[in-house]
């Protein structure tokens, strides 16, 4: 399986917007539409996750231990941090690019995202999987909007939902790490929500289900290895108090 890193989301961030052929742009701009944000200026929270990813990128690199002269590395991604952010309103895209490319910054991404390949293993989801797993939580979704939980329990569920399904939107920048991030802290907090579920089989028949499908994400996302091994098995004993899912 292709592995997922912080430095080879950024990389085809920015192949993407140079191969869209839209150079006289503001930068902001530009990689706006290279993230699929079509209003950028009405969406500035979705371009916060750029950001972020700018951040992630130098996390990742400086967790290194087996790259020598490392802080060469860490020194070319401040480079290309400083470039980005300092363009980002003030140059076109293809200033900003041809700055990046002519030191050759774009291709010493890629050589990151290789070495942390090596030493930080996050299994990518292809198009095909994301797709699924969005529609599959989107129904989930919309069954606990259709269904005779309590106001606040339905609420809370939604929101917890929302969240997952808005980290597989935007799995293109928060990419696994996210994911998984996103889908650990729900179920540690659907835990412990769900102590206050009605002894109704309906409703644990839906957390049930709620609950196994979490399972089986997380097991994709290798989440047991990112808990040291303790998460998933704890899951896996409380589900086994629900009755099935349908």
């Amino acid at each position: 399986m292709e592995q997922d890193n912080a430095a080879r989301r950024l990389h085809r961030v920015l192949k993407c917007a140079a191969n869209k052929g839209e150079g006289h742009l503001q930068t902001y701009y530009a990689i706006a539409r290279a993230l699929d944000i079509d209003d950028p200026d009405a969406n500035r929270h979705l371009f916060t996750n750029f950001f972020v990813l700018l951040h992630d990128v130098e996390h990742n690199i400086r967790q290194l231990k087996k790259v020598s002269d490392l802080d060469e590395y860490i020194d070319a991604v401040k480079e290309v941090q400083s470039i980005l952010l300092l363009g980002m309103f003030q140059e076109k895209w293809e200033t900003s690019f041809s700055r990046l490319d002519s030191q050759g910054l774009i291709k010493l991404l890629n050589a990151c995202a290789n070495f942390i390949d090596h030493e930080q293993l996050n299994p990518s989801l292809s198009a095909e999987q994301l797709q699924e797993y969005l529609e599959q939580c989107e129904a989930l979704l919309q069954e606990v909007m259709n269904s005779d939980l309590p106001d606040d329990m339905k609420t809370f569920l939604i929101i917890r939902l929302e969240e997952i399904c808005s980290a597989i939107r935007h799995y293109s920048i928060g990419g696994t790490e996210r994911l998984r991030t996103v889908v650990e802290a729900n179920i540690g907090g659907i835990i412990l929500r769900s102590a206050g579920i009605s002894p109704k089989i309906k409703d644990k028949l839906l957390f049930s289900k709620i609950f196994s499908w979490l399972f089986t994400l997380g097991g994709v996302l290798d989440l047991a290895a990112n808990t040291q091994g303790y998460l998933l098995p704890k899951i896996a004993e409380f589900v086994k108090l629900l009755p099935p899912a349908p």
